[in-house]
């Protein structure tokens, strides 16, 4: 009986130690560097893509995005731009600065399922310009991690290992 509960004990702390196992989120960072500078007006918006290429969207999990955005006004005057994620209007901000301002977004939601995210930019005003430096998108993400936990079969099998082993030691035992 001491050998079936050392056995027992064994499966036990094998089972224990093969559950899941937590990934550390990973950092990617995806610039798009226009160079040189564009001029955003009204009738020429802009558009560039951001791609988190490798981090293995949508299976893994997208802790958290943000975008960074620097433009600027070479004129000084007020200007309303506009910020549209995947086709959705996700902001607007008005008076861009003479030295150049850089704005910050949350694009979580707008990244997680495709790991993807279309910036347009826009001006409202007929007569609006600004000037547009880089983009930054910064993400952590955590890895889907495949945990080795044994399958059912596999379990059955030692699970009778175990008991044959248990009853040949009891039978040798009764013999002696």
């Amino acid at each position: 009986m001491k050998v079936l509960k050392k056995l027992v004990g064994a499966a036990a702390l094998m089972l224990a130690t093969t559950g899941a196992v937590h990934a550390v989120p990973v950092q990617y960072t995806d610039t798009y560097d226009a160079d040189p500078n564009w001029l955003v007006t009204f009738v020429t918006p802009i558009t560039f893509t951001h791609e988190l290429i490798g981090a293995n969207l949508p299976n893994a999990t997208l802790v958290s995005a943000d975008l960074y955005v620097r433009l600027y006004d070479r004129l000084g005057f007020s200007e309303t731009v506009r910020f549209f994620f995947n086709g959705d209007l996700a902001a607007t901000v008005q008076n861009v600065t003479y030295n150049g301002q850089i704005y910050e977004f949350s694009a979580l939601t707008e990244l997680q399922e495709t790991g993807t995210l279309d910036v347009t930019i826009w001006v409202s005003g007929l007569l609006d310009t600004v000037n547009f430096d880089y983009s930054t998108l910064v993400a952590w993400v955590e890895p889907v991690v495949v945990s080795e936990v044994p399958e059912p079969a596999t379990l059955l099998t030692l699970g009778a290992g175990m008991l044959g082993l248990a009853a040949t030691r009891r039978r040798k035992q009764h013999k002696d």
